[in-house]
């Protein structure tokens, strides 16, 4: 297994909210790949930082996923 953490800023201006919401609306994306075994939305205490927690089963799997918007992560 292969866990990965890809951390990110959120969007200037964002309250909790519209950090959950913007993390909602991938769920589908990311529930159609096959190859992620979990995936969790991280947000600090402040809602300054951001993180996605991914669970893939090599790492082959790993280096070949992309981001729900399709773009290399």
């Amino acid at each position: 297994m292969i866990l990965e953490l890809v951390t990110f800023k959120a969007p200037p201006g964002a309250d909790w909210d519209r950090i959950l919401e913007d993390a909602r609306a991938t769920i589908p994306r990311w529930r159609a790949n096959r190859q992620l075994v979990r995936k969790h939305y991280l947000v600090s205490d402040g809602g300054k930082e951001c993180a996605g927690l991914y669970l893939w089963p090599t790492r082959e799997a790993a280096e070949q996923r992309t981001t729900p918007r399709g773009a290399r992560a």
